[in-house]
Protein backbone atom coordinates (compact mmCIF):
# COMPACT_ATOMS: atom_id res chain seq x y z
CA UNK A 1 0.00 0.00 0.00
CA UNK A 2 1.36 3.13 -0.94
CA UNK A 3 1.04 6.10 1.95
CA UNK A 4 1.22 9.70 1.42
CA UNK A 5 4.61 10.88 2.98
CA UNK A 6 4.62 12.00 6.91
CA UNK A 7 5.71 15.34 7.91
CA UNK A 8 7.45 15.31 11.36
CA UNK A 9 5.90 17.80 13.66
CA UNK A 10 2.09 17.83 12.37
CA UNK A 11 1.48 15.54 15.35
CA UNK A 12 2.32 12.84 13.30
CA UNK A 13 -0.48 13.07 11.11
CA UNK A 14 0.04 12.18 7.10
CA UNK A 15 -0.34 15.95 6.66
CA UNK A 16 -1.30 16.32 2.99
CA UNK A 17 -4.66 17.41 3.85
CA UNK A 18 -5.22 20.74 5.85
CA UNK A 19 -7.46 20.03 8.40
CA UNK A 20 -9.75 22.84 7.28
CA UNK A 21 -10.30 24.74 3.66
CA UNK A 22 -8.56 28.00 5.24
CA UNK A 23 -5.23 28.91 6.79
CA UNK A 24 -3.02 26.88 8.89
CA UNK A 25 -0.06 28.37 10.72
CA UNK A 26 2.22 26.20 12.92
CA UNK A 27 5.29 27.39 14.81
CA UNK A 28 7.84 23.99 15.00
CA UNK A 29 10.90 23.97 17.17
CA UNK A 30 13.47 21.32 16.79
CA UNK A 31 16.24 21.10 19.92
CA UNK A 32 19.84 19.50 19.01
CA UNK A 33 20.13 15.81 17.83
CA UNK A 34 22.06 12.83 17.80
CA UNK A 35 20.63 12.19 14.09
CA UNK A 36 19.53 14.35 11.35
CA UNK A 37 15.93 14.88 11.18
CA UNK A 38 14.08 14.43 7.48
CA UNK A 39 11.11 15.79 6.29
CA UNK A 40 9.85 12.83 4.08
CA UNK A 41 9.21 13.90 0.09
CA UNK A 42 5.43 15.06 -0.17
CA UNK A 43 2.94 17.01 -1.79
CA UNK A 44 -0.06 18.95 -1.14
CA UNK A 45 -3.25 21.01 -3.07
CA UNK A 46 -2.34 23.97 -1.27
CA UNK A 47 -0.11 26.64 -0.80
CA UNK A 48 2.65 26.58 1.54
CA UNK A 49 4.87 29.31 3.29
CA UNK A 50 8.21 28.20 4.93
CA UNK A 51 10.11 30.64 7.16
CA UNK A 52 13.68 29.65 8.75
CA UNK A 53 13.88 31.64 12.00
CA UNK A 54 17.12 29.85 12.53
CA UNK A 55 19.20 26.62 11.87
CA UNK A 56 19.85 25.23 8.95
CA UNK A 57 18.27 23.22 6.43
CA UNK A 58 18.55 21.20 3.35
CA UNK A 59 15.96 20.97 1.25
CA UNK A 60 14.95 20.12 -2.57
CA UNK A 61 11.77 21.24 -4.26
CA UNK A 62 11.27 19.19 -7.40
CA UNK A 63 14.92 18.85 -8.57
CA UNK A 64 16.28 22.21 -7.33
CA UNK A 65 17.66 22.23 -4.02
CA UNK A 66 18.82 24.99 -1.50
CA UNK A 67 20.82 25.17 1.64
CA UNK A 68 18.50 27.37 3.82
CA UNK A 69 19.20 29.48 6.36
CA UNK A 70 17.86 32.30 8.88
CA UNK A 71 15.91 34.81 6.88
CA UNK A 72 15.41 32.44 3.78
CA UNK A 73 11.71 32.01 2.43
CA UNK A 74 10.56 29.07 0.90
CA UNK A 75 6.93 29.59 -1.33
CA UNK A 76 5.51 26.43 -2.29
CA UNK A 77 2.97 25.97 -5.08
CA UNK A 78 0.53 23.07 -4.97
CA UNK A 79 0.71 19.74 -6.08
CA UNK A 80 4.90 20.47 -5.89
CA UNK A 81 6.89 17.64 -3.93
CA UNK A 82 9.17 18.69 -1.34
CA UNK A 83 11.41 17.53 1.14
CA UNK A 84 14.44 18.07 3.81
CA UNK A 85 16.86 17.48 6.06
CA UNK A 86 17.59 19.29 9.07
CA UNK A 87 21.08 19.84 10.27
CA UNK A 88 21.32 17.94 13.85
CA UNK A 89 24.27 20.15 15.35
CA UNK A 90 21.86 23.38 15.50
CA UNK A 91 18.54 23.98 17.28
CA UNK A 92 15.98 24.83 14.24
CA UNK A 93 12.79 26.94 14.46
CA UNK A 94 10.29 27.66 11.56
CA UNK A 95 7.14 28.96 11.11
CA UNK A 96 4.58 27.36 8.64
CA UNK A 97 1.46 29.03 6.57
CA UNK A 98 -0.77 26.63 4.72
CA UNK A 99 -3.26 28.33 2.37
CA UNK A 100 -5.82 26.55 0.50
CA UNK A 101 -6.88 27.46 -2.81
CA UNK A 102 -10.43 28.70 -1.67
CA UNK A 103 -8.96 30.87 1.16
CA UNK A 104 -6.93 32.56 -1.76
CA UNK A 105 -10.29 32.90 -3.71
CA UNK A 106 -12.19 34.30 -0.44
CA UNK A 107 -9.55 36.98 0.03
CA UNK A 108 -8.66 37.55 -3.77
CA UNK A 109 -12.83 38.49 -3.96
CA UNK A 110 -12.37 41.08 -0.86
CA UNK A 111 -9.26 42.69 -2.62
CA UNK A 112 -10.16 42.14 -6.35
CA UNK A 113 -7.19 45.16 -7.96
CA UNK A 114 -5.02 42.71 -5.84
CA UNK A 115 -2.63 40.03 -6.79
CA UNK A 116 -2.51 37.86 -3.80
CA UNK A 117 -0.04 35.39 -5.72
CA UNK A 118 2.32 37.83 -7.12
CA UNK A 119 5.40 36.12 -5.17
CA UNK A 120 4.19 32.87 -6.12
CA UNK A 121 3.55 33.61 -9.48
CA UNK A 122 7.24 35.87 -9.93
CA UNK A 123 9.38 33.25 -8.23
CA UNK A 124 7.35 30.12 -10.44
CA UNK A 125 8.09 32.63 -13.69
CA UNK A 126 11.94 33.02 -12.60
CA UNK A 127 12.36 29.15 -12.05
CA UNK A 128 12.91 29.39 -7.78
CA UNK A 129 11.42 28.72 -5.17
CA UNK A 130 13.61 31.21 -2.83
CA UNK A 131 13.48 34.39 -1.77
CA UNK A 132 15.09 36.32 0.81
CA UNK A 133 13.59 40.03 2.27
CA UNK A 134 15.01 42.43 4.58
CA UNK A 135 15.63 42.32 7.90
CA UNK A 136 13.28 44.64 8.66
CA UNK A 137 10.00 42.68 6.69
CA UNK A 138 11.37 39.52 8.34
CA UNK A 139 11.09 40.62 11.42
CA UNK A 140 7.53 42.33 10.86
CA UNK A 141 6.71 38.45 9.17
CA UNK A 142 7.66 37.16 12.13
CA UNK A 143 5.51 38.89 14.41
CA UNK A 144 2.19 38.55 12.00
CA UNK A 145 3.11 34.81 11.65
CA UNK A 146 3.26 34.47 15.90
CA UNK A 147 -0.07 36.48 15.89
CA UNK A 148 -1.63 34.11 13.33
CA UNK A 149 -0.55 30.99 15.59
CA UNK A 150 -1.57 32.55 18.41
CA UNK A 151 -5.06 32.64 16.86
CA UNK A 152 -5.08 30.12 14.56
CA UNK A 153 -7.39 27.71 16.72
CA UNK A 154 -10.02 30.24 17.74
CA UNK A 155 -13.51 30.34 16.14
CA UNK A 156 -14.69 33.65 16.94
CA UNK A 157 -16.00 35.89 14.16
CA UNK A 158 -13.47 38.70 15.90
CA UNK A 159 -10.17 35.84 15.52
CA UNK A 160 -11.59 34.91 11.83
CA UNK A 161 -11.64 38.49 10.69
CA UNK A 162 -8.07 38.76 11.85
CA UNK A 163 -6.85 35.60 10.50
CA UNK A 164 -7.62 37.05 6.99
CA UNK A 165 -6.10 40.12 7.76
CA UNK A 166 -2.90 38.77 8.88
CA UNK A 167 -2.84 36.60 6.19
CA UNK A 168 -3.60 39.35 3.66
CA UNK A 169 -0.57 41.15 5.02
CA UNK A 170 1.69 38.19 4.59
CA UNK A 171 0.76 38.34 0.81
CA UNK A 172 1.06 41.71 0.48
CA UNK A 173 4.83 41.60 2.66
CA UNK A 174 6.31 38.81 0.04
CA UNK A 175 4.81 40.97 -3.24
CA UNK A 176 6.61 44.01 -2.00
CA UNK A 177 9.46 42.45 -1.91
CA UNK A 178 8.98 41.15 -5.50
CA UNK A 179 10.26 44.78 -6.85
CA UNK A 180 14.02 43.90 -5.33
CA UNK A 181 16.64 42.06 -7.31
CA UNK A 182 18.53 41.18 -4.65
CA UNK A 183 15.31 38.95 -3.54
CA UNK A 184 16.33 36.64 -6.07
CA UNK A 185 19.92 35.89 -5.91
CA UNK A 186 20.71 32.86 -6.31
CA UNK A 187 23.60 31.48 -3.74
CA UNK A 188 25.84 28.14 -4.78
CA UNK A 189 24.40 25.98 -2.57
CA UNK A 190 21.44 25.89 -5.00
CA UNK A 191 21.56 23.42 -7.72
CA UNK A 192 18.79 23.07 -10.68
CA UNK A 193 18.53 21.42 -13.75
CA UNK A 194 16.61 24.00 -15.93
CA UNK A 195 15.68 21.12 -18.33
CA UNK A 196 14.36 19.13 -16.20
CA UNK A 197 12.44 22.21 -14.53
CA UNK A 198 11.06 23.42 -17.56
CA UNK A 199 9.82 19.81 -18.14
CA UNK A 200 8.25 19.50 -13.86
CA UNK A 201 6.33 22.94 -14.33
CA UNK A 202 4.60 21.38 -17.89
CA UNK A 203 3.84 18.21 -16.29
CA UNK A 204 2.39 20.41 -13.54
CA UNK A 205 0.14 22.72 -16.57
CA UNK A 206 -0.71 20.09 -18.68
CA UNK A 207 -1.87 16.87 -16.02
CA UNK A 208 -4.94 16.37 -18.00
CA UNK A 209 -2.87 15.70 -21.18
CA UNK A 210 -0.88 12.33 -22.29
CA UNK A 211 2.11 12.56 -20.31
CA UNK A 212 4.22 9.24 -21.49
CA UNK A 213 7.51 9.23 -21.13
CA UNK A 214 8.66 8.60 -24.37
CA UNK A 215 6.95 11.83 -25.35
CA UNK A 216 8.23 14.10 -23.09
CA UNK A 217 11.64 12.53 -23.71
CA UNK A 218 11.57 13.64 -27.70
CA UNK A 219 9.78 16.96 -26.24
CA UNK A 220 13.66 17.27 -24.69
CA UNK A 221 15.48 15.26 -27.35
CA UNK A 222 16.62 12.93 -25.03
CA UNK A 223 16.57 9.54 -24.29
CA UNK A 224 13.93 7.87 -22.30
CA UNK A 225 16.81 6.30 -20.48
CA UNK A 226 18.12 9.53 -19.83
CA UNK A 227 15.27 11.08 -18.72
CA UNK A 228 14.23 8.70 -16.58
CA UNK A 229 17.45 8.16 -14.65
CA UNK A 230 17.65 12.02 -14.24
CA UNK A 231 14.06 12.54 -13.11
CA UNK A 232 14.53 10.08 -10.60
CA UNK A 233 18.14 11.26 -9.32
CA UNK A 234 16.66 14.91 -9.16
CA UNK A 235 13.21 14.64 -7.71
CA UNK A 236 13.59 10.90 -5.75
CA UNK A 237 10.80 9.49 -7.51
CA UNK A 238 9.92 7.60 -10.60
CA UNK A 239 8.14 8.95 -13.37
CA UNK A 240 5.49 7.43 -13.56
CA UNK A 241 5.30 7.64 -9.64
CA UNK A 242 5.63 11.34 -9.55
CA UNK A 243 3.10 12.07 -12.12
CA UNK A 244 0.82 9.20 -10.69
CA UNK A 245 0.52 10.87 -7.48
CA UNK A 246 -0.19 14.31 -8.98
CA UNK A 247 -2.77 13.74 -10.48
CA UNK A 248 -3.99 11.72 -7.49
CA UNK A 249 -3.86 14.49 -4.90
CA UNK A 250 -5.32 17.01 -7.73
CA UNK A 251 -8.02 14.64 -7.85
CA UNK A 252 -8.87 14.76 -4.04
CA UNK A 253 -8.51 18.51 -4.58
CA UNK A 254 -11.68 18.58 -7.15
CA UNK A 255 -13.51 16.16 -4.79
CA UNK A 256 -13.40 18.29 -2.07
CA UNK A 257 -14.29 21.44 -3.81
CA UNK A 258 -17.69 19.11 -4.63
CA UNK A 259 -16.31 17.76 -8.16
CA UNK A 260 -18.30 14.00 -8.65
CA UNK A 261 -15.04 11.56 -8.58
CA UNK A 262 -15.57 10.31 -12.13
CA UNK A 263 -15.31 14.01 -13.42
CA UNK A 264 -12.11 14.90 -10.90
CA UNK A 265 -10.45 11.71 -12.35
CA UNK A 266 -10.96 12.87 -16.03
CA UNK A 267 -10.24 16.03 -15.02
CA UNK A 268 -6.98 15.32 -13.23
CA UNK A 269 -5.66 13.06 -16.54
CA UNK A 270 -7.24 9.31 -15.64
CA UNK A 271 -8.24 7.49 -18.25
CA UNK A 272 -9.60 4.91 -16.42
CA UNK A 273 -11.76 5.24 -13.65
CA UNK A 274 -11.41 1.90 -11.93
CA UNK A 275 -7.64 2.49 -12.18
CA UNK A 276 -8.06 5.91 -10.31
CA UNK A 277 -10.26 4.32 -7.77
CA UNK A 278 -7.78 1.42 -6.63
CA UNK A 279 -4.69 3.95 -6.64
CA UNK A 280 -7.05 6.53 -4.86
CA UNK A 281 -7.87 3.61 -2.04
CA UNK A 282 -4.34 2.82 -1.88
CA UNK A 283 -2.84 6.34 -1.90
CA UNK A 284 -5.68 8.09 0.76
CA UNK A 285 -6.76 4.94 2.56
CA UNK A 286 -10.36 5.84 1.37
CA UNK A 287 -12.52 5.56 -1.61
CA UNK A 288 -12.75 8.73 -3.44
CA UNK A 289 -16.63 8.55 -3.21
CA UNK A 290 -16.21 9.32 0.36
CA UNK A 291 -15.55 12.88 2.33
CA UNK A 292 -12.91 14.36 3.95
CA UNK A 293 -15.26 14.61 6.80
CA UNK A 294 -15.77 10.61 6.68
CA UNK A 295 -11.98 9.97 6.37
CA UNK A 296 -9.36 9.89 9.47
Amino acid sequence: MVKPAITRGFDGRYRILMRNNNQECVHLLEPIQAQPITVERHHHAFYEVLFIVSGELKYEVEGRHYLLKSGDIILINPLQFHSGELNPSKPYERFVLWLHPTCIERLTAQHPKINLLRAFDTLKARGTDLIKVSSEDFTELQLILARLFYISEQESPEALVMRDCLTTMTLLLLARNMDNVESFSKPPEIYADPRLNDLIQYINDHLADDLSLSGLAERLNISKFHLSRRFKQLTGLNFNDFIRRKRLTHARYLISLGTKPFNASLEAGFTSYSYFSRSFKEFFGYNPSETDQECP
